[in-house]
């Protein structure tokens, strides 16, 4: 335990630009309901955290973003001893968590609204796993997501990243479009080339066969979806 002077001197120290925000932070997550768990057992699980995520904030460039990134996730998610166990149960996770919350502010905006998807930061066995084999989500953004974490940690390609994405691209426009529509979708462009990327427009020509109005009604349901 520290006064908040050295509390600010400490975490200026390890590299926080602004420390009385990082103080901030962990004074949040400190004083966070329990949610019916043990205070005191839910506090210790996080001072067993915090250590780890402050060597982790030391080593990457944005130290500030991460730690108050991991107070937004973590308030988000309630159940907050079993997240802490989850992490120290895979001590590796955290080191993780931090290196995505510093280099992916995309990735990381996912986790702020879906912050479920940090299971698979956590689970290697799912972190590793082919995407070809990936979760079924009908997400886009989580599909990104989990693509994104795996090109970050070296797991993927960019190739196979471009892919991955492709392929979800023309499952959902399977599933989006009945086996009788009196449509048929061509790809153009990246999506046509194999070769999306993260938040890439999927450019399209739709050809229709019979009524118009029938043809139209089936393309912007597909446009709105």
């Amino acid at each position: 335990t520290m006064e908040e002077t050295q509390a600010l001197e400490w975490l200026t120290g390890i590299g926080f630009e602004d420390a009385r925000q990082a103080y901030g932070n962990l004074v949040a997550l400190r004083d966070a309901p329990a949610f019916g768990h043990s205070p005191s057992r839910v506090k210790n699980l996080l001072s067993n955290v915090l250590a780890p995520l402050l060597e982790s904030c030391a080593r990457v460039t944005r130290p500030g973003k991460v730690l108050n990134s991991f107070e937004r996730v973590t308030s988000a998610i309630g159940a907050r001893e079993a997240f802490f166990r989850s992490l120290l149960e895979s001590p590796r996770s955290i080191a993780r968590i931090a290196r995505l919350f510093s280099l992916g502010d995309y990735l990381s905006e996912t986790l702020f609204k879906a912050p479920e998807v940090v299971e698979f930061l956590i689970d290697e066995g799912r972190l590793g796993v082919s995407m070809r084999d990936a979760p079924s989500t009908q997400s886009r953004r989580v599909y990104e997501f989990y693509v994104g974490a795996q090109q970050l940690f070296s797991i993927a390609t960019r190739r196979q990243v471009s892919r991955f994405l492709t392929r979800y691209a023309e499952r959902e426009f399977r599933r989006l479009l009945p086996g009788d529509a009196p449509v048929a979708v061509f790809a153009l462009g990246k999506f046509g080339e194999r070769e999306l990327n993260y938040r890439s427009d999927f450019d399209v020509i739709a050809f229709y066969d019979g009524d118009f109005r029938a043809a139209s009604a089936v393309v912007e349901k597909l446009v709105a979806d």
